[in-house]
């Protein structure tokens, strides 16, 4: 493989992106974790509970894509066919995450507020 100088301009910005995308999955993933323990330790409520944790678990899916993404053109080209697999799969969690996470967000949550507040405030 020969070296460019555009080449080299070209795989530094994808690192560039795939790096600060693989920071932002990564503090994502952190802020899920620690909402999902002050969860289970009590401290957060719902619906704070389920808002915190379905945000970060939606903050994860689009930086990971991006992610593959820089990866699969950093791979040399016999290499291509595995990174290229784990595209498609980044690709499918991603849409399949985003549609359950802003479903849930949505309107799963409002739903059980209203339900709540129904319950509480007729006394049952």
């Amino acid at each position: 493989m020969i070296a460019t100088k555009q080449g080299q301009d070209r795989n530094k910005s994808a690192a560039t992106i795939g790096f600060y995308s693989a920071l932002i999955a990564c503090s994502a993933a952190v802020g899920y974790s620690i909402a999902q323990i002050l969860q289970v330790v009590g401290v957060i409520r719902f619906p704070w509970d389920g808002i915190l944790i379905y945000g970060f678990s939606l903050c994860i899916a689009s930086p990971f894509m991006l992610a593959i993404l820089t990866l699969h053109y950093s791979v040399p080209n016999d290499k291509k066919i595995w990174s290229h697999a784990a595209l498609l799969f980044a690709v499918m969690y991603a849409v399949y995450v985003t549609l359950n996470y802003v479903v849930q967000l949505g309107t799963s949550i409002h739903i059980f507020l209203l339900l709540y507040f129904f319950l509480v405030y007729r006394g049952l």
